[in-house]
């Protein structure tokens, strides 16, 4: 038999199974939907942090373009005019004091008359001592000064060579103007250290640009700009101390590589630059997760106020039910008086009225059943009287009967044989066999009415034997109906 178990304790039981299934499935979903949201903000918050330093970057890059445009115009003008106060067209005649003359004139870091000396080209003479005896040939610049020498007209050039690539070094720079006067055997270089430019890197550099990336975005755990040499990408500004000797072998692809804690982006800025950008994946993770726990927080609480309402309500319907339990209870009791009184505007009032009619209606039909049951133990008692004389007397007949029907009998059998032997003596001998076949059949239709007789009389008495037995057996039925009826309480 299995265990009673309340009805509310069952609906406690499988609201609650609901609800952590619900919620099972539900956090599963939500944590699905959660870490799909974190990956999509990630390569969202990487691609926007890329595409800020791209710019930073092309910004940076034009206005060092600018000033350098502006720097190396106005050194070529400052060369140009060195060369014609001068006015000298061999160079070996030009002194130190001039050169120092010009030099502290325009503000320059050094003045240098380089000239061809056998298979050399070198400084002759220089404002700095320890340019004095520069070697161009050492320098791997001697072919270039010898086309520069031999070549009868102006020649002017600016270049900066400790800079190299797109300018976004934030080393220290110098830029080299270089002039040779129409006909002159030597050719005039001025240097000077870039200080605009030095400083608007120190401003807007690298450095600069990924101190300030780091300091406001909190999810930028740090940045590395990288410069492409012949040993390959050396570490120019930024910081790198999370990036793994592995992961270093994907500075200058254009990847993300999503690890335990951060995910890092690499990106070439140009042909001899590349950056490398960590994002700290708990900082992008954290308002994502703590927005999903209040968007639970806030689903599960209708869900909980559902549940205490639902229980409120059930325990009321569980109360009504119990009314109708024990009225039933009653009534298999064999109470048949009891009632309900159940307050309800639903079905349950229903039920109700519909169980308390059924009461009042089992009341009515028992009355009935108990005058019905009387009555055919009266009338059972009759019929096994009746047929049990019934059958006496048919018992009386079926002998007289069966008697007579023997008698006749065997006169007709006795008679048919003397009319077998007259046809075999008298009639012709071609009808002899058809009489003869007449009275063969006359003798079987005797012989089956006389069986026929008996076999009715016979069936006829079994019948009244049985009539009496189902009589006595109908009037034990009735007394037990009646000793039954007699057990349920009515009106």
């Amino acid at each position: 038999m299995a265990k009673y178990t309340p009805l509310r304790k069952q609906f406690l039981y499988w609201t609650f199974a609901a609800v952590v299934v619900v919620g099972i499935i539900g956090a599963i979903i939500h944590a699905l939907l959660v870490q799909q949201q974190i990956a999509a903000q990630t390569e969202n918050s990487a691609d926007e942090i890329k595409k800020e330093l791209l710019s930073r970057f092309d910004q940076t890059e034009t206005a060092l373009e600018l000033l350098e445009e502006e720097l190396d115009t106005r050194m070529l003008a400052q060369a140009r005019l060195i060369a014609t106060e001068l006015d000298e067209l061999n160079g070996s005649n030009l002194t130190r004091d001039q050169l120092l003359q010009y030099k502290e004139e325009f503000s320059l870091d050094g003045v240098t008359i380089f000239q061809e000396t056998g298979d050399d080209v070198t400084a002759t003479v220089t404002s700095e001592p320890g340019d004095a005896g520069f070697s161009l040939k050492e320098a791997g610049y001697y072919e270039a000064a010898v086309n520069i020498l031999n070549n009868d007209e102006a020649y002017s050039l600016v270049s900066s060579e400790t800079v190299t690539g797109t300018n976004i070094s934030n080393d220290e720079r110098h830029k080299y103007a270089y002039y040779r006067p129409e006909g002159a055997d030597y050719f005039l270089n001025i240097y000077v250290e870039a200080e605009d430019i030095t400083a608007y890197l120190n401003q807007a550099g690298p450095q600069a640009l990924i101190d300030e990336m780091t300091e406001n975005l909190k999810v930028m755990e740090e940045g590395a700009v990288y410069e492409m040499a012949e040993s390959g990408w050396t570490f120019t500004a930024g910081s790198e101390r999370t990036l793994t000797e592995k992961a270093q072998t994907l500075i200058g692809s254009d990847m993300g590589s999503d690890g335990d804690q951060y995910y890092r982006i690499y990106f070439p800025v140009n042909d001899s630059y590349a950056a490398y950008v960590a994002l700290d994946k708990s900082d992008i993770s954290a308002p994502i997760y703590r927005n999903a726990l209040v968007m639970m927080v806030t689903r599960l609480l209708p869900l909980i106020l559902l549940i205490i309402l639902i229980s409120k309500f059930f325990n009321r319907v569980a109360i009504h039910i119990q009314k109708l339990i024990n009225q039933v209870s009653a009534l298999e009791g064999g109470d048949l008086t009891v009632k309900n009184d159940i307050d309800d505007q639903g079905e349950l009032r229903k039920l109700s009225v519909s169980m308390n009619r059924m009461t009042d209606r089992l009341n009515y039909l028992l009355k009935k059943a108990s005058g019905y049951t009387s009555q055919a133990e009266r009338m059972s008692v009759m019929l096994e009287k009746e047929t049990k004389e019934t059958a006496r007397r048919m018992s009386e007949l079926t002998v007289e009967s069966a008697m007579m029907a023997r008698h006749e009998s065997e006169e007709v059998t006795h008679m048919l044989k003397d009319a077998e032997r007259f046809v075999r003596i008298y009639a012709p001998p071609k009808d002899a066999d058809k009489y003869l076949e007449k009275i063969s059949l006359m003798r079987h239709h005797v012989q089956s009415k006389s069986e026929a007789a008996t076999e009715i009389t016979i069936t006829i008495s079994d019948l009244l034997h049985s009539l009496h037995s189902q009589a006595e057996s109908l009037a034990e039925t009735s007394q037990e109906m009646t000793e039954l009826i007699d057990t349920f309480k009515t009106k």
